[in-house]
């Protein structure tokens, strides 16, 4: 059978096994059995088990160790990714803190008048940070429920790169379609860490603006 994948083949030859049987003579002979765990996860642990079992004579793999290059490729993919995902991290941080400096900065002056009014500056703390809270935790729901039902939803329905399988080929690629990964544990696992990223960044902003005198904050312009 030819793929039309040069890639494919120059390494490889797909042909029906009865053919292959006798013009090798290797009817009722297995070079290869391939053993499907219930659980992927402890492949590793199940091969070492049926190696003891079948002793010396016969070896047994896991496939992490028959593709030895293609799980550190996956690793180093890995890395990268979460790499990325610090950078993006750190992004997100550093405009909410810029978004919240200008928009506690608009309110120096109902700020500088509590104040005067007589409200203690551990008040206008409290304050200010259960609005950070309550505004986090909106947007960090709201930013998981949509998230995660695209995320359910292209999951289900991939996405389909009609047109370029030809250049999905040339990257090893055979199929076009890409579907998306829904994770609950994942979305979870980041909406918490956004929640404490947008509260964090407006921890600066807020003690800035708190350090400033009532009569400075109500001339602030």
């Amino acid at each position: 059978m030819y793929l039309e994948y040069w890639h494919a083949d120059s390494r490889a030859a797909f042909v029906a096994k009865p053919y292959l049987d006798r013009a090798m003579a290797a009817e009722n002979y297995a070079t290869h059995f391939i053993v499907l765990p219930a659980r992927p996860e402890e492949a590793a642990e199940l091969a070492a088990a049926i190696g003891r079992r079948l002793g010396q004579e016969y070896e047994a793999a896991s496939w992490q160790q028959t593709m030895a290059g293609l799980v550190q490729a996956m690793r180093v993919d890995s890395i990268f990714g979460y790499i990325t995902l610090a950078i993006i991290f750190i992004v997100i941080f550093f405009v909410v803190m810029i978004y919240t400096m200008l928009a506690v900065y608009a309110r120096l002056r109902e700020i500088g008048i509590l104040r005067a009014v007589g409200t203690e500056p551990g008040q206008v703390w409290r304050m200010l940070v259960m609005e950070s809270v309550l505004l986090a935790l909106v947007s960090v729901v709201l930013g998981g429920l949509i998230g995660g039902a695209l995320a359910y939803y292209f999951q289900i329905h991939p996405i389909v790169f009609s047109g370029f399988e030809e250049q999905f080929k040339q990257y090893g690629l055979v199929m076009t379609d890409m579907p998306t990964a829904f994770a609950p544990l994942v979305i979870l696992r980041d909406m918490g860490l956004m929640f404490v990223l947008a509260v964090s960044a407006t921890l600066y902003p807020i003690i800035k603006v708190n350090g400033y005198r009532p009569i400075e904050a109500m001339h602030h312009v």
